[in-house]
């Protein structure tokens, strides 16, 4: 494929970043279990969080080669941070951006395109991987507010909501079965039940496992926004 000078140009800077600034201290934060704060910030500040979020709400604008690239040359320093940075950019931002009210897009889409604030897709539960028709979360409208019952697993730096004043994407039902459709509710964290943390072999162990929650549920105070 032949890349244009723009897309050259943000190729090799990432990659100089992942060399220069993942490569080296990648296996000490695996061995720490530290999560990259630092680095993101910095992923932050060369627009790298909102890569395709329109100028408008402070992202970068690129298209999805760059991301391409991007991934890729952060995927070779430190395999953990270019998984970040894919679901921060792809199944946060990507909703918010496509199916969120204008409101909502103001008020997530340029934190988390600087760095400021991280976010998390929460699909996975404990019987359904990526068969979304068997989750079982529920989202009960009670007042002016929803109250989600369920029980998520394997959310990728979910558990960092304690760190990062962060939205999460919930999936659940509005009803008791698919036909009554999926949907989404953008949660600002933290605002996670009981949860466990749970170590992986792959270096991936910022992964957060909830406890189950099927007796207590999730409760929101505060009104959810919904991507429409």
């Amino acid at each position: 494929m032949l890349l244009t000078a723009e897309h050259q140009a943000i190729r090799d800077s990432v990659r100089r970043f992942a060399r220069e600034k993942l490569a080296p201290s990648a296996s000490l934060r695996d061995q720490a279990k530290a999560f990259p704060h630092d680095e993101l910030h910095e992923l932050g500040a060369m627009g790298l969080l909102g890569m395709l979020v329109p100028a408008e709400y402070g992202g970068a604008g690129l298209d999805y080669l760059s991301m391409a690239l991007v991934l890729e040359e952060l995927g070779a320093g430190d395999g953990a941070v270019s998984t970040i940075v894919s679901v921060n950019n792809s199944v946060v931002c990507g909703p918010l951006l496509q199916f969120g009210s204008a409101a909502q897009r103001q008020q997530w889409l340029p934190a988390l395109a600087a760095g400021t604030q991280l976010g998390c897709f929460c699909l996975t539960e404990p019987q359904a991987g990526s068969d979304a028709a068997s989750i079982k979360t529920r989202a009960t409208r009670t007042g002016n507010h929803y109250v989600l019952n369920g029980s998520k697993q394997f959310i990728t730096t979910g558990n960092n909501a304690r760190f990062w004043s962060q939205p999460h994407v919930v999936t659940g039902s509005l009803g008791q079965s698919l036909a009554n459709g999926q949907s989404l509710r953008v949660v600002d964290g933290p605002v996670w039940g009981p949860i466990r943390l749970d170590t992986d072999d792959r270096g991936w162990w910022w992964q957060l496992t909830t406890e189950d929650t099927s007796s207590t549920g999730w409760l929101w105070q505060e009104r959810l926004n919904e991507c429409n």
